[in-house]
């Protein structure tokens, strides 16, 4: 019997955004028949706790970001005797490694470049981008509009497009409210836009009463993040004071949070692919979004959600009393949510077309 292909992933050590939920989601359903996969870290936390816990082989190199990490990890690939090397963020140490070994490296982007890296200028951004495709034997979008910054689309490697996937949550009834409860799901960076939700939060708060706000949430690890944090919270507080306004983290487990809410909003500009809105979608929960980044890929405008213009807390607001005062839409796009996202984002379809790009970059 032919040994399962040994693949060599990377996994933040601390934040648990949507990369991670996605490689966790990922390795659960890789076909371990034809696929061993090793998660290496720089540090233990609870994304590689996670990992460990799925039975998956892990391993931490503390000096991951310097020279004599770049050579332990060449040394581990050898060891391993790995087929193949996957990088998911925009850190070159991995990809570097992976060449000095001798081994066909795949990058998965998850974002786009300008987020992902904290470059500014364009002429820095292309050589990040060109330096992707020179140490890649393949790269892999999660939507087009990752993708259209790769603005030469011949050459090698190619640049391909999969979007994340998901599981449908087993059914379960949403829980009653009197209350029209409309929820934001997101971590603390000011990417996600959590003052727009804030303001249109006051805004239908001033036409209506029998409606609630909640962000669920937490911030990352730097103190950036745990700054831009206390001032959302403080935003908010006059909300909060008056009972129509919540705050709460978001569990790695809960994945029944959606069906608390009628609704989820996303505000965030430039996302590449929301998990937020995918796991609406497989909740059977619409979802008000940005006409940003990746979301337009996701929702259909008045199939399945609305979209409305970016930075814009004055459309988020209509949209919402728009949904309050029709229900009979909400239950419509949440059903075409539902189905759009078992037809067109099912896990195992998007773990299946990863496979086929392994198989066919180990045999290249």
């Amino acid at each position: 019997m032919t040994k399962p292909i040994r693949v060599i992933f990377e996994i933040h050590p601390h934040t648990l955004g949507g990369t991670e939920r996605f490689l966790l989601r990922f390795l659960e359903r890789l076909d371990r028949r034809l696929y061993e996969p090793l998660v290496v870290s720089r540090e233990m936390g609870r994304p590689l706790q996670l990992v460990r816990s799925t039975g998956v082989r892990t391993e931490v190199f503390e000096d991951y970001f310097k020279s004599t990490g770049i050579v332990r990890l060449t040394e581990y690939m050898l060891k391993k005797r790995a087929a193949l090397v996957q990088s998911n963020y925009y850190c070159f140490n991995l990809a570097v490694a992976a060449n000095l070994a001798g081994m066909p490296h795949i990058w998965r982007l998850g974002g786009h470049v300008s987020l992902g890296s904290g470059l500014r200028s364009i002429k820095d951004t292309r050589r990040v981008l060109d330096l992707i495709r020179l140490l890649s034997r393949s790269v892999i979008c999660n939507s087009n509009y990752v993708r259209r910054q790769f603005c030469q689309p011949s050459g090698r490697p190619r640049v391909q497009v999969i979007p994340n996937g998901i599981a449908l949550p087993p059914f379960a009834e949403k829980e009653k409210s009197e209350d029209f409860r409309v929820g934001m799901i997101a971590h603390f960076t000011p990417q996600k836009r959590h003052m727009d939700f804030i303001r249109a939060a006051e805004l239908v708060s001033a036409t209506t009463e029998k409606v609630t706000f909640a962000i669920v949430g937490g911030p990352y690890a730097h103190a950036s993040s745990r700054s831009y944090a206390n001032k959302v919270r403080r935003r908010a507080e006059r909300l909060q004071q008056q009972g129509r306004f919540s705050f709460s983290e978001f569990a790695e487990a809960e994945s029944d949070v959606y069906r608390q809410f009628d609704v989820i909003v996303l505000p965030s500009i430039d996302e590449s692919f929301s998990n937020a809105i995918l796991e609406a979608m497989a909740s059977g929960v619409p979802v008000v979004a940005a006409r940003s980044g990746g979301n337009p890929e996701l929702v259909e405008h008045r199939k399945t959600g609305l979209l409305v213009k970016p930075m814009c807390p004055e459309e988020i607001a209509h949209a919402i009393l728009l949904l309050i005062r029709r229900p009979e839409l909400i239950d419509r796009m949440g059903r075409a949510a539902k189905r759009r996202a078992a037809t067109h984002f099912h896990i195992d379809d998007c773990v299946r077309r990863y496979e086929a790009v392994y198989s066919k970059v180990v045999a290249g």
